[in-house]
């Protein structure tokens, strides 16, 4: 897959030719679970992942006065967190207000399970349940990932991270055309460089290397 640097504009209804094969624009691809906007939004794969979250939440609601709450507890976080953490590194650097939906779907799950009404706060909650916010869980997915990177833990589809840690050197931004792995790997890496405090390069750099190994044929996660 491939796309032009991300921008506010729509992807176009021109065919290309990919190999010899025509292809059709369109606005967002799912690639393992994952789905990826035109414009890198990310905002497709925040909606239908809240929408997943929700629904099971209104199946949960059902059968909150059958079981232990231990065992609802349990229940939830499979059923909810469960979908909220999945691939969530890749959601680095989104908009605020994509955030604030997915930890809409944690504060229903959280409430559901220690009876609060809506109005109620959900600190406290958060903190019984030993719960973190969905910026902070994004953050500590990255912050295993880089850890496991660094000390030779990581998946083998990981490798080639190493090198780039350890030097964020690499300037991209003259290329006219990037990967969609590459435009999240970039905020992957300075995610994971703020977070272990890696030396960062100077403003206006993308910490890729074009010849590397990360040009990927697909989106790889945790």
């Amino acid at each position: 897959m491939v796309c032009n640097k991300p921008s506010s504009s729509s992807a176009t209804n021109d065919r290309m030719l990919i190999d010899g094969v025509p292809a059709t624009p369109v606005q967002n691809v799912r690639d393992l679970g994952i789905y990826i906007d035109g414009d890198l939004s990310m905002r497709t794969h925040v909606q239908r992942t809240t929408s997943s979250c929700f629904d099971a939440l209104r199946q949960l609601r059902q059968m909150r006065r059958l079981v232990p709450t231990a065992t609802f507890q349990t229940l939830t976080v499979a059923l909810v967190n469960q979908r909220l953490d999945y691939g969530n590194s890749t959601l680095v650097g989104i908009p605020a207000y994509l955030m604030r939906i997915l930890q809409s779907a944690l504060n229903a799950a959280a409430r559901l399970i220690v009876h609060l009404r809506r109005s109620d706060h959900i600190t406290d909650a958060l903190v019984s349940l030993h719960w973190l916010r969905v910026p902070e869980r994004i953050q500590f997915k990255i912050a295993v990932q880089t850890y496991r990177v660094l000390h030779g833990n990581a998946p083998r589809y990981l490798g080639p991270l190493t090198l780039l840690l350890m030097s964020l050197v690499e300037e991209l931004c003259a290329l006219p055309e990037l990967t969609v792995w590459s435009c999240l790997q970039s905020d992957w890496l300075l995610s994971a460089a703020e977070l272990f405090r890696l030396p960062l390069p100077t403003p206006g750099t993308l910490f890729l290397n074009a010849s590397s190994q990360l040009h990927c044929s697909h989106l790889s996660v945790i």
